[in-house]
Protein backbone atom coordinates (compact mmCIF):
# COMPACT_ATOMS: atom_id res chain seq x y z
CA UNK A 1 0.00 0.00 0.00
CA UNK A 2 1.56 3.26 -1.14
CA UNK A 3 -0.88 5.28 0.95
CA UNK A 4 -4.61 5.22 1.72
CA UNK A 5 -6.45 4.47 -1.52
CA UNK A 6 -3.26 3.67 -3.49
CA UNK A 7 -1.92 0.17 -4.05
CA UNK A 8 1.09 -1.03 -6.04
CA UNK A 9 1.12 -4.71 -7.00
CA UNK A 10 3.89 -6.61 -8.78
CA UNK A 11 2.62 -10.06 -9.72
CA UNK A 12 4.37 -12.94 -11.43
CA UNK A 13 2.38 -16.09 -12.19
CA UNK A 14 3.37 -19.30 -13.92
CA UNK A 15 0.64 -21.74 -12.97
CA UNK A 16 1.01 -25.43 -13.82
CA UNK A 17 -2.72 -25.53 -14.52
CA UNK A 18 -5.06 -22.83 -15.79
CA UNK A 19 -5.61 -20.44 -12.88
CA UNK A 20 -8.83 -18.60 -12.10
CA UNK A 21 -8.63 -16.08 -9.26
CA UNK A 22 -11.76 -14.48 -7.84
CA UNK A 23 -11.71 -10.69 -7.54
CA UNK A 24 -14.33 -8.58 -5.77
CA UNK A 25 -14.66 -4.81 -5.74
CA UNK A 26 -18.39 -4.71 -5.01
CA UNK A 27 -18.00 -2.04 -2.33
CA UNK A 28 -15.46 0.13 -4.13
CA UNK A 29 -14.42 1.81 -7.33
CA UNK A 30 -11.40 3.36 -8.92
CA UNK A 31 -8.88 2.93 -11.68
CA UNK A 32 -6.29 0.25 -12.39
CA UNK A 33 -3.22 0.87 -14.53
CA UNK A 34 -1.71 -2.44 -15.61
CA UNK A 35 1.74 -2.51 -17.15
CA UNK A 36 2.13 -5.88 -18.88
CA UNK A 37 5.73 -6.92 -18.30
CA UNK A 38 5.49 -10.40 -19.82
CA UNK A 39 2.88 -12.90 -21.03
CA UNK A 40 -0.86 -12.45 -20.99
CA UNK A 41 -3.89 -12.73 -18.74
CA UNK A 42 -7.55 -11.77 -18.77
CA UNK A 43 -10.24 -10.50 -16.44
CA UNK A 44 -13.88 -11.44 -16.97
CA UNK A 45 -16.55 -9.54 -15.02
CA UNK A 46 -19.67 -11.19 -13.68
CA UNK A 47 -21.51 -9.40 -16.52
CA UNK A 48 -19.28 -11.07 -19.13
CA UNK A 49 -17.10 -8.03 -19.95
CA UNK A 50 -13.63 -9.28 -20.98
CA UNK A 51 -10.48 -7.31 -20.33
CA UNK A 52 -7.20 -8.52 -21.83
CA UNK A 53 -3.67 -7.81 -20.62
CA UNK A 54 -0.40 -8.61 -22.36
CA UNK A 55 3.29 -7.94 -22.17
CA UNK A 56 4.51 -4.67 -23.64
CA UNK A 57 1.08 -3.06 -23.26
CA UNK A 58 -0.50 -0.74 -20.74
CA UNK A 59 -4.14 -1.22 -19.89
CA UNK A 60 -6.21 1.35 -18.01
CA UNK A 61 -9.45 0.14 -16.49
CA UNK A 62 -12.12 1.97 -14.51
CA UNK A 63 -14.26 -0.09 -12.14
CA UNK A 64 -17.17 0.45 -9.77
CA UNK A 65 -19.01 -2.14 -7.74
CA UNK A 66 -17.92 -5.16 -9.75
CA UNK A 67 -16.56 -8.64 -9.31
CA UNK A 68 -15.10 -11.18 -11.67
CA UNK A 69 -12.28 -13.57 -12.35
CA UNK A 70 -8.63 -13.03 -13.24
CA UNK A 71 -7.53 -15.79 -15.60
CA UNK A 72 -4.06 -17.13 -16.37
CA UNK A 73 -3.14 -19.83 -18.87
CA UNK A 74 -1.40 -23.03 -17.81
CA UNK A 75 2.40 -23.14 -18.11
CA UNK A 76 2.55 -19.52 -19.31
CA UNK A 77 4.45 -16.90 -17.33
CA UNK A 78 2.55 -13.64 -16.79
CA UNK A 79 4.17 -10.68 -15.05
CA UNK A 80 2.44 -7.36 -14.39
CA UNK A 81 2.86 -4.16 -12.46
CA UNK A 82 -0.49 -2.74 -11.36
CA UNK A 83 -1.36 0.58 -9.78
CA UNK A 84 -4.79 0.66 -8.17
CA UNK A 85 -6.13 4.11 -7.34
CA UNK A 86 -9.28 4.19 -5.23
CA UNK A 87 -12.24 6.34 -6.18
CA UNK A 88 -11.65 8.96 -3.48
CA UNK A 89 -7.92 9.24 -4.24
CA UNK A 90 -8.60 9.47 -7.97
CA UNK A 91 -11.10 12.30 -7.50
CA UNK A 92 -8.24 14.69 -6.76
CA UNK A 93 -6.77 14.13 -10.22
CA UNK A 94 -9.94 13.25 -12.16
CA UNK A 95 -12.55 15.63 -10.67
CA UNK A 96 -15.31 14.22 -12.88
CA UNK A 97 -15.00 11.02 -10.82
CA UNK A 98 -15.19 7.38 -11.79
CA UNK A 99 -18.98 7.76 -12.12
CA UNK A 100 -18.36 9.90 -15.23
CA UNK A 101 -16.61 6.91 -16.80
CA UNK A 102 -18.99 4.25 -15.45
CA UNK A 103 -22.41 5.72 -14.70
CA UNK A 104 -23.92 2.26 -14.14
CA UNK A 105 -20.95 0.61 -12.45
CA UNK A 106 -19.07 -2.43 -13.71
CA UNK A 107 -15.68 -2.39 -15.38
CA UNK A 108 -14.59 -0.63 -18.53
CA UNK A 109 -11.28 -0.79 -20.36
CA UNK A 110 -10.36 2.82 -21.12
CA UNK A 111 -7.08 2.14 -22.89
CA UNK A 112 -4.97 -0.77 -24.12
CA UNK A 113 -1.90 0.51 -25.95
CA UNK A 114 1.76 -0.27 -26.37
CA UNK A 115 3.57 0.84 -23.23
CA UNK A 116 5.30 4.17 -23.84
CA UNK A 117 8.98 4.72 -23.14
CA UNK A 118 8.09 7.03 -20.25
CA UNK A 119 5.78 4.45 -18.64
CA UNK A 120 8.41 1.74 -19.11
CA UNK A 121 10.93 3.95 -17.34
CA UNK A 122 8.50 4.63 -14.45
CA UNK A 123 7.72 0.90 -14.15
CA UNK A 124 11.40 -0.06 -14.05
CA UNK A 125 12.05 2.57 -11.39
CA UNK A 126 9.12 1.26 -9.33
CA UNK A 127 10.38 -2.31 -9.55
CA UNK A 128 13.73 -1.17 -8.08
CA UNK A 129 12.42 1.42 -5.62
CA UNK A 130 12.69 0.85 -1.90
CA UNK A 131 12.29 4.44 -0.73
CA UNK A 132 8.63 5.32 -0.01
CA UNK A 133 9.02 8.74 -1.63
CA UNK A 134 10.42 7.21 -4.85
CA UNK A 135 7.51 4.75 -4.92
CA UNK A 136 4.98 7.54 -4.41
CA UNK A 137 6.57 9.66 -7.17
CA UNK A 138 6.64 6.69 -9.56
CA UNK A 139 2.99 5.84 -8.95
CA UNK A 140 1.94 9.47 -9.45
CA UNK A 141 4.03 9.67 -12.63
CA UNK A 142 2.33 6.59 -14.10
CA UNK A 143 -1.07 8.01 -13.20
CA UNK A 144 -0.22 11.39 -14.75
CA UNK A 145 0.88 9.74 -18.01
CA UNK A 146 -2.33 7.74 -18.28
CA UNK A 147 -4.74 10.52 -17.28
CA UNK A 148 -3.13 12.86 -19.79
CA UNK A 149 -3.67 10.28 -22.53
CA UNK A 150 -7.35 9.87 -21.52
CA UNK A 151 -8.22 13.54 -21.54
CA UNK A 152 -9.51 14.95 -24.81
CA UNK A 153 -7.22 17.38 -26.61
CA UNK A 154 -8.03 20.97 -25.65
CA UNK A 155 -10.16 22.87 -28.14
CA UNK A 156 -8.07 25.32 -30.13
CA UNK A 157 -8.35 28.86 -28.85
CA UNK A 158 -9.16 31.29 -31.65
CA UNK A 159 -6.39 33.75 -32.38
CA UNK A 160 -8.86 36.60 -32.32
CA UNK A 161 -11.73 36.95 -29.88
CA UNK A 162 -15.21 37.54 -31.20
CA UNK A 163 -14.97 41.17 -30.03
CA UNK A 164 -11.67 41.62 -31.89
CA UNK A 165 -13.14 40.14 -35.05
CA UNK A 166 -16.10 42.51 -34.87
CA UNK A 167 -13.76 45.48 -34.40
CA UNK A 168 -11.66 44.41 -37.41
CA UNK A 169 -14.75 43.99 -39.58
Amino acid sequence: QVKQGWLLVHSVYRPGLALVEQSKHEDAGGMVITIGLEGASAYVTRDGEQLRFRGGHTTVTAFRHTSGERRFEANQRAAQLRVLVGEEALARYWPEGVASLLPDGGARQLAHTATTAASTQHARALLRATDPLAVHIGVLSLLADQLQALRPAPAPVPRWSKADTLKLE
